[in-house]
């Protein structure tokens, strides 16, 4: 199917009349839930796992908040465990319905913007019987962005929509079409040329499928989910400490690619972090914050080795769990050990150390406040990274400096975060960060007192003076 095809639809529909709610018209049909099996829509060495779920009840009472594909699934297990599944072939098949969504399937009434957007996944898919079954808001994400879950080949997948940024979107697409062609295990845009792409995304929507098809909860629900295991915990930081040495390679031997785009690799800049995080939080001014800036650029410099392609926004939400069907225990679960990227509008230069420290300090804090007690460490977190940097052919000697560096930035920039309004939150996340950033810069010596000092200086005057004394 062309892209000019999709792209054509792409300009009929609107981010804001895309509904929410659950939409359903399966033609009568049985199917056997626990015979399911991975059913692939993605492209490329990515996996793809699908799972549907089915219903010869009456629908239950309106639900008001969305179902993820996960508990959708044990929740109809659980369905089939009590008798409430009715085998015969041929009566009606129910899905779970919103309020915003009701009697669209009985009334035979599906709103446009869901045909426009059923209309695009066919093409995208080349499936002529692809149905949107469900739609809900993703909040784990800064961007608006909607979920949209979709049944093909008796199996269902989800693809991603947001809102767009005429300035930022056609830039993200083209690095996650880049990533995606190099087998990174991210999102991949539908309707979207790279060779041909505007410089100012021209469209409400973009849509990503790829790794998005079969994702499971956030990361952060997995640590959870483990809480009890933490070092299975852990476990989960190495596999995704593997994904980030094959972003590091893969994307760095062909960086050239990213310039042939238009897209520009600019190099990780303290002045950038503070300026969007700390001084946005604060509602600072730059003439407030210059000498912490300074200070940071400094102690940025003192850093040694090769730049590479790095994601340089990795926290734990931009990390996704996947769903995959297990043969032995006949049902769907959460992967613990494979994990993709996404939100890669953030791709840069920077030292390896830097989405090393940025991803282990946000899943040590989450970690932390699972378990309690966490005793697993950087050191070994790196030695997983190193291990698969080495079946590439690389010898990775990491330098102790660029790791203590590294370290204590990403903590000065996870201070404050403009995101956060309950105080009681925004004190607790500032006073860990800071306990972690004075054992950092203990290490640092002259750099290290500097950046302290002038960091006293621009919490002075704030009523989080006390988090830095």
């Amino acid at each position: 199917m062309s892209l000019f095809m999709i792209t054509h639809d792409l300009e009929k529909i609107s981010f804001d009349d895309i509904p929410t709610g659950r939409f359903i018209d399966v033609p009568p049909k049985r199917i056997n839930l626990l015979s399911l099996r991975a059913r692939g829509l993605g492209r490329g060495n990515q996996e793809s796992s699908g799972i549907m779920f089915r219903s010869t009840a009456p629908p239950r009472k309106a639900r008001a908040r969305a179902v993820s594909l996960e508990d959708s699934f044990l929740m109809e297990k659980e369905a089939l465990s009590a008798g409430e599944i009715d085998e015969v072939a041929g009566e009606s098949n129910y899905l779970f319905q919103d309020m915003a969504a009701e009697n669209f399937a009985s009334k035979g009434v599906r709103p446009d913007e869901l045909k426009k957007l059923e209309g695009i996944l066919s093409k995208a898919y080349d499936i002529t019987d692809l149905q949107i079954t469900s739609i809900d808001v993703l909040p784990v994400t800064r961007k608006e962005v909607k979920r949209v879950n979709f049944l093909a080949n008796d199996s269902i997948f989800q693809v991603w929509v947001f809102k767009t940024d005429p300035k930022n979107t056609a830039r993200e697409l083209a690095a996650y079409s880049i990533a995606y062609a190099e087998g990174i295990p991210t999102a991949r845009p539908l309707g979207f040329d790279l060779e041909n792409h505007f410089e100012d995304y021209p469209y409400d929507v973009a849509i990503l499928g790829g790794i998005v098809e079969n994702a499971g909860s956030p990361y952060n629900d997995l640590i959870h989910q483990l809480r009890f295991a933490p070092n299975q915990i852990f476990k989960t930081a190495e596999g995704v400490a593997r994904v980030l040495a094959d972003f590091h390679y893969k994307l760095t031997r062909v960086k050239e690619k990213f310039s042939e785009h238009g897209i520009t690799l600019k190099k990780s800049s303290p002045r950038d972090e503070i300026k969007s995080r700390l001084m946005q939080a604060l509602s600072l001014n730059e003439s407030n914050a210059r000498g912490l800036i300074n200070a940071s650029e400094e102690l940025y410099s003192k850093q040694e080795g090769e730049l590479v392609v790095s994601h340089c926004d990795i926290h734990t939400k931009n990390v996704v769990t996947l769903i995959k069907f297990d043969d032995r225990l006949g049902q769907a679960g959460i992967r613990a050990d494979q994990f993709g990227v996404i939100d890669l509008g953030s791709i840069g230069l920077d030292y390896a150390e830097g989405d090393l420290a940025d991803f282990w300090l946000h899943h040590q804090r989450e970690a932390l406040s699972e378990c309690g007690n966490y005793g697993f460490n950087y050191i070994s977190f790196k030695e997983a990274y190193r291990d698969r940097i080495k079946e590439h052919g690389i010898e990775m000697n990491f330098k102790t400096r660029n790791n203590i560096i590294s370290q204590a930035l990403w903590n000065l920039y996870e201070l404050f975060d403009p995101v956060r309004e309950d105080k009681l939150d925004i004190q607790q996340k500032a006073r860990y960060h800071a306990s972690l950033l004075r054992n950092n810069l203990s290490k640092l010596k002259k750099e290290g007192y500097s950046l302290g000092r002038e960091l006293k200086a621009v919490l002075r005057n704030t009523e989080y003076s006390d988090v830095w004394q």
